[in-house]
């Protein structure tokens, strides 16, 4: 058994390119396969799903791949340039049940980590916290935490990727979770759980400056197919890659495809959540006075309420400020870092995507301008809010109602799922492959 032949062309071609480069000396070799993939690739599996499978071998990744993608493309090229290559199975990661691999190669007597989608190179260091390497030029991060377990034979590393590569294999990744990015401020998660048969996709959309909000579809399988089919949607705090930190749902549905019903509860608004959706109704509401024709077509195009958008940024400078000015402890220290990192993040993303994070910014600066003018007024923001609705004849029972809503100007349903993946998902039930 061995790797397929245009992975061993692609390995080989790869090995001469950096050996052109750096020479024969095998620690130039290292720190030139790490520099030649490091940011190479995306994180995510949308590629895979796309080309009709969720791993591929290294001569088919484009422009994504995920850890197991990542970790036999590291190994087939240090194999080709002699670099005696260990693929070492990891079962925590970050603290979380889900695996990573890491690749090490031999020089000079002491193993090297090779490990470009987390950033990471030098001599490893491995225990049960995590890898460690020593301080290098090559790269400033040092630790990646994560609990590594077993070396996977060369023909293990093979077989692996053809059994992932099946139907049934695909249901074992699942239960690690992955992800792909559909944009700069959305996401879809996948996992499966064998113990309860549960498959679950969830549309996640974390924008800066906007509360995150959340869609799941959960199919809960039998051998006869799906028994139940669970949404629910909402708003959350942070991800912890599976899990949701301070999930706080709307709504859920229930659908029973065996006898055809369904059944619908609205959850009770914690505060946050209930300002958030008196912010969106009224910013829709306003939007659709302000540009009537735009409403009536449902084009939301380059409108917006208003003509600078920079509220949101000048807040969080002032708070950046703020935090500089108060950071004495470690703790506080870290708030300024964590809020610089922010700034610095939404930055970027305005500018990967600047039509659709105009318009969050547009949401964002009328969430700011509420917050200011409710402020001045001596109002609570909630109270403000409800009493400029009422002035629109919105009641509250009209609000109530509308909690199946998208502040991005585009519905969850045309970001879950894509068509392959949909397609996907009802042939594993259609076929009945999940036990």
């Amino acid at each position: 058994m061995d790797f397929p032949k245009q992975t061993l062309e692609l390995a080989d071609r790869v090995a001469s390119e950096i050996k052109s480069r750096r020479g024969t000396n095998p620690a130039n070799l290292a720190a030139g396969l790490y520099q030649h993939l490091n940011n190479r690739f995306d994180y995510g599996i949308l590629e895979g799903v796309v080309q009709g499978t969720f791993i591929r071998w290294p001569h088919e990744i484009r422009t994504q791949w995920e850890c197991i993608e990542a970790g036999v493309y590291v190994y087939a090229i240090a194999e080709a340039l002699g670099l005696n290559p260990r693929l070492i199975s990891a079962n925590k990661w970050n603290g979380l049940d889900t695996g990573h691999d890491l690749v090490d190669v031999q020089i000079n007597g002491h193993r090297v980590l090779v490990d470009p989608l987390n950033d990471l190179f030098g001599k490893v260091t491995y225990t049960n916290d995590g890898a460690t390497v020593e301080p290098n030029e090559t790269t400033r991060k040092t630790a990646l935490a994560c609990r590594p377990t077993v070396e996977l034979p060369r023909s293990r590393i093979i077989a692996r990727v053809e059994h992932l590569r099946s139907d049934e294999g695909i249901m074992d990744l699942l239960q690690a979770g992955q992800s792909y990015s559909t944009s700069p401020i959305h996401s879809m998660f996948l996992s499966y759980d064998r113990g309860t048969q549960v498959l679950t996709m969830q549309a996640r959309a974390q924008a800066p400056f906007s509360a995150a909000e959340y869609f799941t579809q959960e199919f809960h399988l039998t051998a006869e197919g799906a028994k139940a089919v669970v949404q629910e949607q909402g708003l959350y705090k942070s991800s912890n890659w599976k899990t949701l930190v301070g999930k706080e749902p709307y709504w859920r549905r229930v659908m029973n495809p065996i006898d055809d019903t369904e059944t619908m509860v609205f959850l009770p608004f914690k505060a946050a959540g209930y300002l958030n959706l008196l912010l969106t109704e009224l910013y829709g509401a306003l939007w659709a006075i302000k540009f009537p024709e735009a409403h009536a077509k449902k084009d939301y195009g380059r409108n917006y309420l208003f003509d600078g958008r920079e509220l949101p940024f000048e807040a969080l400078a002032m708070e950046i400020d703020k935090a500089r000015e108060s950071a004495k402890s470690p703790l506080e220290m870290a708030r300024y870092q964590q809020l610089r990192r922010a700034y610095i993040a939404s930055a970027s993303i305005h500018q990967q995507n600047e039509d659709q994070t105009e318009r969050v910014l547009d949401k964002a600066t009328f969430d700011k301008f509420v917050e200011m003018l409710a402020r001045e007024n001596g109002i609570n923001p909630i109270t403000f809010c409800k009493n400029l609705l009422g002035r629109l004849g919105m009641s509250e029972s009209d609000i109530s109602k509308a909690r199946i809503w998208d502040p991005f100007g585009m519905p969850m349903t045309e970001l879950f799922p894509t068509q392959e993946l949909g397609e996907l998902v009802d042939r594993w039930i259609e076929d009945k492959l999940i036990r």
